[in-house]
């Protein structure tokens, strides 16, 4: 495979972030199609979407002893920024004199 060079890399990144900020390519209300004999196409590139749900065991403060368990389910355009809301959403959940301890993502 041949290599791109520094320039080449940054223009199609460059063209790539323009796309992702537009959300499409063409006509807005498109439906993706495939290429016809004249060669054009249509193509609709949704923004991506995360959906995470994470399980915290939920530990009492008072003597460490793990008590129950609470799920929590974030969204966002990240799977990193989806993680975080689901944390939040977890922890909202948590009791006074409790802590989450060590959520995991399922």
């Amino acid at each position: 495979m041949a290599e791109v060079s520094g320039r080449r890399r940054i223009v199609r990144s460059a063209a790539v972030g323009a796309v992702a900020l537009l959300g499409f390519i063409g006509p807005v209300g498109s439906a993706p199609a495939a290429a016809d004999d004249s060669g054009s196409s249509t193509v609709l590139i949704l923004p991506a979407r995360w959906t995470v749900e994470v399980k915290c065991p939920v530990e009492r403060l008072s003597d460490g002893k793990i008590v129950d368990v609470k799920y929590g389910t974030g969204t966002g355009s990240t799977r990193s920024s989806a993680k975080k809301n689901a944390l939040k959403n977890a922890n909202d959940q948590i009791p006074r004199g409790h802590r989450a301890h060590h959520c995991r993502e399922i």
